[in-house]
């Protein structure tokens, strides 16, 4: 830690700090660093931000807003384009000619998934996404026939389902409202597609410390089937669909890495479903997590603050059929994509002490 203080490193990342507290001042007073060498590391982060507030013409304090220009989406897909790199092109497979291509299988479990940033703090939200498997079907002509199969689940966690759910206004995502403890009177609904909720920079003016949640929305299945979802928490939480409970993680509770070792590990949950019903969803949330005297949270102001949430779901996969039906469309198909790789972030996982998983055994059958 005092090397990386000497060497200039500004940030210590995710936070709160585990090496910039009490660790640094023992090291301090023991003149392993000394205090000017803290002060320029204090004095890079306060000119970054000055030299942004001088330069962006947004003033301190300032509400948070964004922009989307036609010129901003030009430069980021130039700069997307051309970070791409090919590795093989055995046989001049590419680029296809578009008449040739009658029948085309996409396989894998990213394809249908816009993995637009990473997690945490390299997380950031983009005005529009367009997953691999839409962008080759606005590509190719109308008459090109499209097969699709994930083939292997890719997912440490129930997968974010925001994008399936539908809000009060038909829009993809959910409603979000917020109760102060012991009213049943509404202080404010919030319309959310991020299944990711640090409660200390979403609570809504006039919420109080302790207070409960309501996530609503409804789901309509493209498949019949299995379906299973996933909630972790700081606090507590249910998980129903039409009023049946599916994942309880409210009565029970075990404390885990979740949320850098503050909340509780994923309970899961299944239900099975039928294509094209329409289901109404919900989740109760409420403050104060049922870990017992033994918790000591990383990060108590966090959980002062009220918590977290997060929750998934999706078409559960069996492992050999989703393969086997993978290479059954793989076989009727004159042109192949699969889209498969890392599945997670890594720095989110090595945060949480949890193994970053791969996409096996699919590519090695197709």
């Amino acid at each position: 830690m005092s090397e990386a203080i000497i060497a200039g490193l500004d940030l210590e990342m995710p936070g709160p700090p585990a090496w910039r507290g009490p660790i640094l001042e023992h090291a301090l007073n023991n003149r392993k660093v000394f205090q000017h060498q803290i002060d320029d590391r204090v004095c890079g982060v306060l000119g970054a931000i000055n030299w942004a507030s001088e330069n962006s013409g947004i003033k301190p304090g300032a509400p948070e807003n964004g922009r989307d220009f036609p010129e901003d989406r030009k430069l980021i897909r130039k700069v997307a384009t051309d970070s791409i790199v090919l590795l093989k092109n055995d046989k001049k497979v590419l680029p296809w000619k578009k008449p040739d291509i009658k029948k085309l299988a996409i396989i894998g479990p990213n394809a249908k998934v816009a993995n637009i940033h990473g997690g945490g703090s390299a997380a950031v939200r983009a005005y529009y996404k367009v997953s691999p498997y839409q962008g080759l079907k606005n590509a190719l002509p109308k008459d090109v026939e499209i097969t699709y199969a994930p083939g292997v689940a890719a997912t440490r966690n129930a997968p974010s389902n925001a994008d399936d759910l539908r809000n009060a206004a038909g829009q993809p995502g959910f409603d979000f409202t917020f109760y102060n403890h012991g009213s049943d009177k509404p202080v404010a609904t919030m319309a959310l597609n991020d299944t990711f909720i640090y409660f200390d920079s979403s609570k809504p003016d006039g919420v109080g410390k302790d207070f409960r949640a309501v996530v609503t929305a409804t789901f309509t299945p493209e498949f019949s089937g299995i379906y299973e979802y996933g909630v972790e928490v700081i606090g507590k939480a249910k998980l129903y669909l039409d009023e049946t409970l599916v994942v309880d993680n409210w009565t029970h509770q075990t404390w885990g890495t979740s949320f850098i070792n503050n909340g509780s590990i994923e309970e899961l949950g299944q239900i099975e479903l039928e294509k094209g019903v329409t289901y109404g969803f919900r989740i109760d949330f409420e403050t104060g997590p049922n870990f017992g005297k033994d918790y000591v949270p990383h990060n108590p102001p966090l959980v002062e603050a009220g918590g977290a949430l997060r929750f998934g779901g999706g078409l559960k996969i069996d492992p050999k059929g989703g393969i086997a039906d993978a290479v059954r469309l793989a076989s009727e198909a004159d042109h192949v994509i699969i889209f498969a790789g890392l599945n997670v972030n890594p720095a989110t996982m090595i945060a949480n002490n949890r193994p970053i998983g791969r996409v096996r055994g699919l590519t090695d059958q197709i």
